[in-house]
């Protein structure tokens, strides 16, 4: 062992090496120390060709476990980074499935998460403009709207609480048909998702599962003889 305390080598992926389910063949960073003993640390292949060159190269001469376990972190912060760069340069994707391609790619959940929230706020990833391409994508496929919804829900996006909007715009923009069916379409997709929403409300505030269920229904039933005139004038000055 080193004189400070510390020896490390690292493993290369090796091709073949893991099964599918398991995701990809991922590298390992071999750590002793004389406080902790030998310890085996799974990296992505690309983390590992990354550190195994920085340590060949002299770059990466850490005196300690943790000054290690930070150059490790640091560096494969900078891969997931540029593994999501790669991946919306081929397509656009929701943060939720981005977030499981780095994983499977073996990235830890704390890389992950910080990879996927710098993608955000650089604007590689916006569920909004994701939610928008793949609803005017499918509903031009012909696509419904239950299958629209189940698959977005797999991406981790929700109509409910946010794409209401969305849905909307994408149906009025493939339509032929102006403004009084449309309006109409939206007044009945509205009522429903807000019914939805104050049921979602009151049963996260302990109103109990009578209230969650029957106070919308009762609301919306209320609403729908008032609201029509006045979303219609509201639709259709945003729209047309």
């Amino acid at each position: 062992m080193s004189s400070t305390g510390l020896d490390w080598k690292v493993a290369l992926a090796k091709r073949g090496g893991t099964s599918f389910s398991a995701g990809k063949p991922k590298g390992s960073v071999h750590v002793e120390t004389t406080e902790r003993g030998r310890e085996t640390i799974s990296v992505p292949a690309r983390v590992a060709k990354l550190l195994d060159a920085k340590q060949k190269a002299g770059e990466l001469e850490p005196e300690s476990r943790a000054e290690l376990m930070y150059e490790v972190k640091r560096v494969s912060l900078a891969s997931a980074k540029r593994r999501l760069a790669e991946l919306v340069d081929k397509r656009d994707y929701a943060s939720h499935e981005a977030a499981r391609k780095l994983r499977l790619d073996g990235y830890g959940s704390q890389v992950t998460s910080e990879a996927v929230a710098w993608a955000e706020d650089a604007g590689l990833i916006d569920n909004g403009r994701f939610a928008d391409v793949f609803i005017r994508t499918k509903l031009a496929a012909g696509w419904g709207q239950r299958r629209i919804e189940r698959e977005l829900g797999e991406r981790g996006i929700s109509i409910v609480s946010f794409g209401v909007i969305t849905f909307i715009r994408s149906s009025v923009i493939r339509s032929g048909v102006r403004p009084k069916k449309i309006a109409m379409a939206i007044i009945k997709r509205t009522e429903a998702i807000t019914c939805r929403i104050i049921s979602l409300f009151l049963g996260e505030n302990d109103f109990g599962s009578t209230h969650s269920i029957l106070a919308p229904g009762y609301m919306c039933k209320k609403m729908s003889f008032h609201w029509p005139t006045m979303l219609f004038g509201t639709t259709y000055r945003f729209f047309f």
